[in-house]
């Protein structure tokens, strides 16, 4: 598969679960300024991946920008709310600091974790375009080191091999 179908499902991914960690920030009782901001970085981060996907062909720099976002802002941000979150659900039930119930605390979880992940496969499958467009080679090109034989030759070489094979079973 090219590498940039590979990206283009990865940047779908991320889009597929981004809305329901932002209505999941937004349902939540104690929705204040720290959720404000995470929930407008992910939507920065959304309408990033809305013009890279739509960008034709694939604009280089834009996909580092994105790229350097999602590592730099969006991946430290979900470890951040999930540690929160799992410090919110480890609270007693008469603990006054706890803002959410935890079962809203464990479902979020769930969707950051989600989101985590295709986060993380985005990241990759970048890096992966990313490196292959810096070291001008081809997406997906198979190429031949300089230490390996001419393609006849080597076809040569294996018709003998198979005939040599042929007559020590015959």
């Amino acid at each position: 598969m090219p590498k940039s179908v590979l990206l283009s499902n990865a940047i779908q991914s991320v889009l597929d679960n981004l809305d329901p960690v932002i209505a999941s920030l937004r349902k939540r009782p104690d929705y204040d300024e720290p959720q404000i901001a995470i929930v407008a970085t992910l939507t920065d981060f959304k309408q990033c991946l809305l013009n890279l996907q739509l960008s034709n062909p694939l604009s280089i720099e834009s996909l580092r920008q994105s790229l350097d976002f999602a590592n730099k802002t969006v991946l430290p941000l979900f470890l951040g709310l999930i540690t929160a979150n799992t410090a919110l659900m480890k609270m007693g039930q008469l603990n006054l600091k706890r803002t959410i119930p935890p079962e809203m605390a464990r479902t979020q979880n769930d969707l950051v974790e989600r989101l985590q992940s295709s986060v993380q496969i985005y990241v990759a499958r970048s890096s992966s375009v990313l490196d292959s467009k810096d070291s001008s080679e081809p997406d997906d090109a198979q190429t031949e080191t300089p230490f390996d034989a001419p393609r006849d030759e080597r076809e040569m070489l294996f018709s003998c091999w198979i005939d040599t094979i042929s007559n020590i079973t015959a």
